[in-house]
């Protein structure tokens, strides 16, 4: 069976406003931050923290800038030796390559394979 009802009634049904005083906001504010992924060329996302990310990956960016002050500081010290000890120079400027081909090796790592990885946003 059908009931009937007039509009009085069904705004006397509506919803009535509450009497509980309402929460509190919260004392941060969530903004939206950047999660480096991995997709291994599929469709398959894995994510990690930031933490995790720099944790693993800390260590490139700190030989990245060391290696690259080392070349400079022996590359500079075979100039100087080369007016006093010829072998000395000659030792200090294949360390100054070493270092300074590990430099661009640690630099291709950093800038092409970390800092081209996609990024998903997440709250």
């Amino acid at each position: 069976m059908v009931e009937k009802l007039s509009v009085s009634e069904i705004r006397q049904m509506g919803l009535k406003p509450s009497s509980e005083p309402h929460a509190a906001h919260p004392k941060f504010t969530p903004v939206p931050m950047f999660l480096p992924t991995r997709t291994f060329g599929n469709n398959v996302v894995t994510v990690m923290t930031r933490q995790k990310f720099l944790d693993a990956n800390i260590s490139h960016w700190i030989a990245w800038r060391v290696n690259k002050i080392i070349a400079y500081a022996l590359s500079g010290a075979a100039i100087i030796l080369l007016f006093s000890n010829v072998y000395l120079s000659a030792l200090a400027g294949l360390g100054a390559g070493w270092f300074y081909g590990k430099f661009i090796w640690e630099q291709f790592y950093v800038t092409q394979l970390l800092g081209k990885r996609r990024l998903l946003e997440s709250t």
